[in-house]
């Protein structure tokens, strides 16, 4: 996680009341994520720079991970049952965790880690200077670095014809729009090929072998960013310049 990403998510930490304030008690963080390996890999840092502001795993706060497991259907179920347990913050990675949050309760903070798209147009927050609400952090507006990827691909490769692109289902309208900027601009064929979990990959690369295309999108994805070693592989063995998050 860059530096200021991680400080952005820790000072919308900090400023939720009241529950770092007190001290005489163990506070409960709960962290809803479409992906564990992803948990893996940021929560370590999390955990790092909450212990520079007093808050010590262990002692006064308690941690809890809630995995989709790559099923993002599975989120809403997840949020409602960590709620259940009243914790006094929720890290929600990806919009659909964070959406699944916000509708399992309206007086638990919600910090946002990774927000993929604005969260003002998603309902989040209703405006950047002034949240409101019980939602603040990060957001990273996955949907615009998708276009600027996909363009950059584009001029690396000023012959291709078609570029293929990994989605995942929630993200097809995402993909289809993106499709018909690239088809306008560059006269470019994107192919759409959908995965949401691992089990996915064997097909989706298979059906990318097929169409042929000259390099490969990897749209941005809480569960693409955990199996990136494999998508990478994957996309190496093809030979595809491939541009990702």
């Amino acid at each position: 996680m860059p530096p200021r990403v991680l400080t952005s998510l820790l000072i919308g930490i900090m400023l939720l009341p009241p529950w770092a304030q007190a001290a005489d008690r163990v506070h409960r963080l709960a962290f809803l994520t479409p992906a564990s390996a992803a948990t893996t890999r940021t929560l370590p840092l999390l955990i790092q720079e909450l212990a520079r502001f007093g808050l010590i795993e262990g002692r006064n706060i308690a941690i809890q991970g809630w995995f989709g497991e790559g099923r993002p259907d599975r989120l809403p179920e997840l949020a409602s049952d960590l709620v259940g347990l009243s914790p006094d913050v929720i890290v929600a990675v990806s919009n659909p965790a964070i959406a699944a949050a916000k509708a399992a309760t309206s007086t638990t903070p919600i910090v946002m880690a990774f927000a993929g798209e604005d969260p003002v147009a998603a309902g989040f927050v209703q405006s950047f200077a002034l949240p409101g609400g019980t939602v603040t952090g990060v957001a990273m507006l996955a949907t615009e670095t998708n276009v600027k990827r996909a363009e950059l691909l584009a001029q690396a490769l000023p012959e291709a014809k078609r570029l293929a692109v990994l989605a995942q289902s929630a993200q097809n309208r995402e993909a289809l729009e993106l499709a018909k900027g690239m088809a306008v601009a560059r006269h470019v064929e994107l192919a759409i090929f959908a995965a949401d979990s691992a089990q996915d990959y064997d097909r989706a690369f298979g059906q990318i072998s097929a169409s042929e295309p000259a390099g490969l999108i990897v749209l941005s994805s809480p569960v693409f960013f955990a199996d990136a070693a494999d998508i990478a592989g994957r996309a190496a063995k093809l030979r595809l310049p491939t541009v990702c998050e």
